[in-house]
């Protein structure tokens, strides 16, 4: 990669305060806190949950039927399979997130969204010991939002959708190793 390649992706990020720049010298990593996480998925809610009112009130049409089915067939292959899947799971996770959030069609949530697939898949630390469960245990809450979708039960399927970013954030501030972590 270019220099001016990786400034520039540093400068995008830099926006969310998790990097900065000092003048005239290099970047620091000003710290992945517990606060930074809480306030990332606060907005997380928000954009998520709008987005999905708005699917729901739009109905599905067929595309977003079917990009459905073959979602719930990857999800069903993963939970199938999981001690070999489960390390393909960030991008699957990714395209059931973006599947709501595409419905907005809002470029600043977009942007927003590449720091939340770097945080919440990439973020160096995640406990590894405890990746399988995390990622069978929102697979399987995934289908639930999917299977009651596919049903047209869009009241079912927010319930189920509440339930599973109320679990991913619980899941995130007990699953990473925070700077205060002993065993860190």
């Amino acid at each position: 990669m270019s220099t001016s390649s990786i400034r520039e992706y540093l400068i995008r990020f830099s926006r969310f305060g998790l990097i900065a720049k000092k003048p005239n010298r290099h970047w620091i990593l000003k710290g992945f806190t517990r606060e930074f996480a809480e306030e990332l998925f606060d907005l997380r809610e928000t954009f998520e949950l709008r987005a999905f009112d708005r699917l729901a009130a739009e109905g599905l049409d067929a595309p977003t039927r079917e990009r459905l089915r073959v979602l719930q067939s990857r999800h069903k292959a993963t939970c199938e399979d999981i001690d070999r899947r489960y390390l393909k799971f960030p991008r699957l996770d990714e395209a059931f997130h973006r599947l709501f959030v595409e419905r907005l069609a809002n470029r600043f949530v977009d942007d927003f969204y590449e720091i939340v697939a770097m945080i919440f898949h990439f973020h160096y630390r995640w406990r590894k010991s405890e990746e399988k469960e995390r990622n069978l245990r929102a697979t399987q809450e995934h289908l639930k939002v999917i299977d009651a979708l596919l049903e047209d039960d869009f009241v079912k399927a927010r319930e189920h959708y509440t339930t599973h970013l109320g679990q991913a954030r619980q899941t995130l501030l007990t699953s990473v190793n925070w700077e205060s972590d002993p065993d860190h």
